[in-house]
């Protein structure tokens, strides 16, 4: 599927066949889910979709699959286990895969399509960083 993916998040999402949705004239927010105890309550979700169209009036296709598995950094500084969600900025679709603070990284894609494009290699930039410095401290370096 996508290279940041891990084989369990992609079963997740291929067995996630529960859905729940909110919209309106401009958003749409679906919740991908396999069992009704996953899925956080409605209040919880109405206030989420309201804090949504109060900061964008973008036309927005956001999913959200409630995956459970832990974020976390590999040894080799694998991006696969780390990540908790994408946007593709030429669409306007945004998917966030992982429950584990799922509303920070809604909010973290939503900017994503409310700054211009020439600002997104800052992210592959403090990427890059972020991988290089772990690997030095992985490697007993004591400089940055």
């Amino acid at each position: 599927m996508v290279k940041y993916f891990n084989k369990s998040i992609e079963n997740y999402i291929i067995k996630a066949k529960k859905v729940y949705i909110l919209k309106n004239e401009t958003i749409s927010l679906t919740y991908h889910f396999k069992s009704e105890k996953e899925l956080p309550s409605k209040t919880r979700i109405d206030n989420l979709f309201k804090h949504i169209t109060k900061i964008t009036q973008k036309e927005l296709d956001i999913h959200v699959y409630l995956y459970d598995g832990i974020r976390y950094l590999t040894k080799n500084g694998d991006v696969q286990f780390i990540n908790g969600g994408f946007t593709n900025i030429n669409s306007n679709v945004i998917c966030v895969y992982r429950k584990q603070e799922y509303e920070k990284v809604l909010f973290h894609e939503i900017i994503h399509h409310m700054i211009p494009v020439e600002y997104y290699a800052i992210d592959a930039l403090l990427l890059v960083g972020i991988r290089r410095s772990y690997r030095r401290r992985q490697a007993g370096l004591t400089s940055v």
